[in-house]
């Protein structure tokens, strides 16, 4: 299992939690297998100050598929029961039962635990994969045939107008589907990604979104700077209650785009002050991202060390609150070989 000690004693060096978060994160850590360990995440709200809104793990792909066939002794545990009756809820289970959807993309499956006053919820948010012929939309048909199957009352709704309004510019790819028993029925979110900047635009003028052009042009120049590799530039994710859209957050940048962790420090800089002077956000958040755009995080006796790496910003451009910014931060934990033990 993850070293539980070793992370709450990182993360605390980090100052990114204070130290009684820290022990909860790493208490709750500790329970999972050690393959996660490299994909951690915490997500941090903005406000007054930097506050932890969530923290999550990244099962690597097909790991949990394996871990039910060899009947891994995790899933028999109270933290892998909960995990497998949230995955129960899965809106794609009958599809799967049809087709073979053998073909993903390699990212991990991501389990989200919401972050409120210093307390984690207990109560695990887990993102399904799409079926293999539905992750890239292209028409209104393949909208229809998505929608067709998604939780509630996608069909003819919100959901579908945007992204006929969507594909009617270019193909978008539905990248995960969240869905969480604590936010109540009829509830879920959708990310899609593999956007550009005019998708976007006509996304949020379909919603009647207004004032929401602020963070794109910017993270645009930052990409024009800095990117050497391929990957998504905007996505959104967007809350769905029955038929109608309550909040869409656009994901952007990327920082993954800039392949050298150590080259990103330049463009994000230009990126966050010219966002700050905008207004969208404040300098002291805009401080904040770029001492966390990379670091490492040792202990003074050694040992394991955790990597920390702004992954991408989240900015709320319709619903409300207005404009509220998140961070997220991978985390990458380095076990001390002499303290790994076996799975």
């Amino acid at each position: 299992m993850i070293d539980h000690d070793a992370l709450t004693q990182l993360l605390g060096a980090s100052g990114i939690v204070d130290p009684a978060l820290a022990q909860q994160v790493g208490i709750l850590a500790g329970r999972f297998p050690m393959p996660v360990q490299r994909d951690l995440f915490l997500e941090i709200e903005f406000g007054d100050e930097a506050v932890p809104a969530g923290f999550g793990v990244g099962f690597p792909a097909g790991a949990l598929d394996r871990f039910r066939a060899l009947q891994h002794p995790f899933l028999t545990s109270a933290l892998g029961q909960s995990l497998e009756a949230a995955f129960a809820d899965d809106p794609f289970a009958a599809d799967h039962r049809e087709h073979l959807n053998l073909f993903g993309d390699p990212d991990p499956d991501w389990v989200e635990y919401d972050v409120s006053n210093d307390r984690i919820d207990a109560t695990p948010f887990v993102f399904f994969r799409l079926p293999s012929r539905l992750r890239r939309l292209a028409n209104a048909q393949e909208v229809r045939a998505l929608c067709a199957i998604l939780p509630g009352e996608a069909e003819n709704g919100d959901f579908e107008r945007l992204l006929n309004r969507i594909v009617a510019l270019g193909p978008a790819s539905p990248y995960r589907i969240g869905v969480a028993r604590s936010r109540g029925a009829g509830w879920w979110r959708a990310i899609v990604t593999d956007l550009d900047r005019e998708q976007v635009v006509v996304a949020l003028e379909g919603l009647g979104a207004s004032d929401y052009k602020g963070p794109l042009g910017p993270a645009l120049r930052l990409y024009e700077q800095g990117m050497d590799r391929s990957g998504a530039r905007f996505a959104l994710s967007i809350d769905v209650l029955d038929d109608r859209i309550t909040a869409v957050d656009v994901e952007c940048p990327f920082l993954f785009r800039i392949a050298n962790p150590e080259a990103r420090a330049g463009p994000l800089s230009n990126y966050v002050r010219e966002i700050a002077d905008l207004g969208i956000v404040s300098g002291a958040t805009a401080a904040w991202t770029r001492d966390n755009v990379v670091r490492d995080v040792r202990l003074p006796q050694g040992g394991a060390s955790l990597k920390i790496m702004l992954h991408h910003l989240k900015f709320r451009l319709f619903g409300q609150p207005h404009l509220r910014t998140k961070a997220y931060l991978h985390l990458g934990l380095t076990s001390d070989p002499a303290t790994v033990a076996v799975t």
